[in-house]
């Protein structure tokens, strides 16, 4: 299990770096909008949203730059076959 967090941290480094941004920016971003999220869906339960619409839009927002980045960093492997 160590093995694959290291591996992924410096996958996540590599690709952040060919983007012109630190992993530590990224990391600082990614938490940002997280936290808007979940204020967007509180702010619509309070306007009058039903509760389990709020959580899946912002469950929505969340995993959404998730999964972009899971294709991202593995994308050259399906690339490959392997």
């Amino acid at each position: 299990m160590g093995r694959e967090i290291e591996d992924y941290h410096q996958s996540l480094t590599k690709r952040c770096e060919e983007h012109g941004i630190s992993v530590t920016m990224y990391k600082t971003i990614k938490g940002l909008v997280n936290l808007a999220a979940i204020s967007l869906a509180a702010f619509a339960m309070y306007e009058g949203l039903e509760p389990y619409l709020a959580v899946v839009f912002a469950m929505m927002i969340i995993q959404g730059p998730e999964v972009l980045e899971y294709i991202h960093l593995h994308g050259e492997r399906t690339e490959d076959g392997e």
